[in-house]
């Protein structure tokens, strides 16, 4: 590599000025911060979970027995603990997320700052912020990194990208004790979720071979295997001995590899929702859409190549003409629809490893190799990352999280790796990725003014003090305003200590009003998705006999499923048992059964006597 102005190999960069690219970062920090202030979050679907089950383990439950999770349990054990330490509350999830999204800005950075330059990773740490961690696009609050729909997601993106980092430092130094370093992330991330354990184990397995071609000594690599396999191990174990004291031994620590978790993976595989999720409802049109969107980016590459071969000093009616590209280009980019951006990443990644590669086996120079090792495993993460989008590759809903390696990776490459390389057929470096900055500038205000028109909708407070969170308002989503009326009479008419079990989902309800559910299941949902049978859940609420159930309106058609209580294996079972044994005390809203409009009605346990005498009244 080459210094970018072309004057030989790179000069050494001031401390200050090589941290100099997190300005622009902290100012997107903050401003995203305002902006999203208290609106991270959906009120009703899965991040409700992300609160109660933390809360219900400081209050002596346990994961898998008393919630039932198909996750690792790292993320809500750690939640968990941030509540013993600073208190159960939205708060202390809040500031964690923030404080978490900071530490990944300032690693990531400090990758491709060593990999390319300021302007390049402090580049990429604002796309981060802007396009990713607190970003909302739709009525869906659950695709943030301060309150996702599932924290396991997050977490493990963040051990993924600590390993990564620490990957291209023992490729580089060589050091044996940063491979068991980065072991000791991969056995974390292996308690996470299997999508992103599963990512990592390739730039993990890329490293090996990268260190053993430097040291041109494969048996160099080797030595390091037992330190990664005892970091990888650790984390491992540990997780199974505590959860076997809680558990039992038959139980333990479930494994997402396992054979019940490979079940659920073949049932999710029919599923209309999973469907779209990896693009398979329309094959065709998203290879389409794929391949038109890549062939956009070529075309515009091209243009841009052609437009920016000239030398600065030497301006004519030739260059001006050739200026009008770039400011096409730009032109164009603004109307572009950047939302959905993300269908080419995986064949932009996939071009963009080959590159790389093509890159290293060419080079003679042992520094210029150890730069590239960082981006290199980097884009094999991305790469393995999207697999779980499939065909449907994207930058919000799952993208969040699946996207985000690939889009710093594009950024990297057409910020810094891609001018640098085309300096030889004399394109001028400055002013390519000036177009590059530009285009990439249009892309970040559009995507930006998508969240403030979400989330200044969000001007609806509901929950007390630290739980205040900032939802729709009743005039765009009643989900709010019913919600809070449900938990002000769960307060003021049931004890302390009442057992609350909301259907088909509605988990948030039981954290705002600390009731507890008795059963471990916190959502039928997404098990009625995949097949999963109504009469084991029956049985299990005749069991435990709830004080109260609180039947939540859910629309679950993009599972493929009718209203609840309309089929057999979804709710009709379960209300037949509730009329025979529940009376109805009263209802916010919508009738939950009648319709799509949102409504909770609760019904309390015959043999249960009414703290304030008759039933309340139903309220429209």
């Amino acid at each position: 590599m080459t210094d970018p102005a072309g004057a030989g190999p790179r000069r050494p960069v001031h401390p200050l000025r090589s941290w100099a690219g997190l300005i622009p970062a902290a100012a997107a920090f903050l401003a995203m911060t305002l902006l999203s202030w208290r609106r991270w979050g959906d009120i009703l679907v899965d991040f409700g979970f992300q609160l109660y089950m933390p809360w219900q383990i400081t209050e002596g439950k346990a994961l898998y027995r008393d919630g039932g999770w198909m996750f690792g349990p790292l993320s809500q054990y750690y939640d968990a603990l941030l509540f013993d330490l600073f208190g159960v509350s939205y708060t202390t999830i809040m500031v964690a997320g923030l404080c978490l999204i900071a530490v990944l800005t300032a690693i990531v950075y400090a990758i491709f700052r060593k990999a390319a330059d300021a302007v390049t990773a402090g580049t990429a740490t604002v796309v981060i912020l802007v396009v990713f961690a607190l970003a909302q696009y739709g009525s869906n609050g659950n695709y943030n990194y301060v309150a996702p729909y599932c924290f396991e997601s997050v977490h493990g993106l963040f051990l993924s990208i600590v390993a990564i980092g620490i990957l291209g430092v023992w490729v580089a130094k060589g050091n044996p004790a940063l491979a068991g370093m980065a072991g000791l992330c991969f056995g974390l991330a292996y308690l996470t979720k299997v999508e992103v354990f599963v990512a990592l184990a390739a730039p993990m397995a890329a490293a090996f071979v990268m260190v053993g071609l430097l040291r041109r000594s494969l048996s160099f690599a080797w030595k390091a295997v037992p330190l990664f396999l005892f970091g990888a191990a650790l984390p491992v174990a540990v997780a199974e001995l505590l959860l076997t004291r809680v558990l039992g031994i038959p139980q333990g620590l479930p494994s997402p590899l396992s054979g019940s978790s490979a079940q659920y993976a073949m049932n999710v595989a029919g599923n209309p929702f999973y469907l779209w999720c990896l693009g398979l409802d329309t094959p065709i049109d998203n290879v389409v859409a794929m391949f038109q969107q890549f062939g956009v980016v070529m075309l515009v590459t091209s243009g841009c190549f052609f437009a920016c071969r000239w030398t600065p000093g030497r301006f004519g009616i030739r260059q001006a003409a050739m200026l009008l590209v770039p400011l096409g280009v730009v032109a164009a980019a603004t109307r572009f629809n950047w939302a959905d951006s993300g269908r080419s990443l995986p064949l932009l990644a996939l071009g963009i490893i080959l590159h790389l590669a093509s890159a290293w086996k060419g080079s003679d120079s042992e520094d210029d190799r150890k730069r590239l090792a960082g981006p290199m495993l980097w884009a094999l993460f991305a790469l393995f990352l999207l697999a779980k989008m499939g065909l449907n590759s994207r930058i919000w809903h799952y993208g969040f999280v699946l996207a985000m390696p690939a889009t710093v990776l594009v950024v990297y490459y057409f910020l810094w790796f891609l001018p640098d390389s085309l300096r030889r057929f004399g394109v001028n470096f400055r002013l390519f990725r000036v177009v590059m900055l530009a285009v990439l500038a249009v892309a970040l205000v559009d995507l930006a003014r998508l969240s403030y028109d979400t989330y200044r909708l969000r001007d609806f407070p509901i929950g007390k003090g630290d739980d205040r969170m900032m939802v729709f308002g009743p005039g765009v989503d009643p989900r709010g305003r019913v919600l809070e009326k449900a938990v002000e009479w769960l307060e003021s008419n049931t004890l302390t200590g009442a057992t609350v079990a909301a259907l088909p989902e509605g988990i948030m309800l039981n954290y705002l009003a600390r009731r507890p559910s008795p059963t471990a299941y916190h959502s039928v949902v997404m098990a009625a998705g995949v097949g999963a049978l109504e009469a084991p859940v029956v049985a299990r609420f005749a069991e435990v006999r709830p004080d109260y159930i609180a039947l939540v309106q859910r629309d679950a058609s993009e599972f493929g499923l009718p209203g609840y209580g309309q089929s057999p294996n979804y709710g009709r079972t379960m209300m037949d048992w509730v009329d025979r044994n529940y009376t109805p005390r009263v209802l916010f809203g919508s009738d939950p059964l009648g319709g799509t409009r949102f409504g909770i009605r609760i019904f309390q346990r015959n043999d249960l006597p009414a703290l304030r005498g008759p039933n309340s009244p139903d309220e429209p």
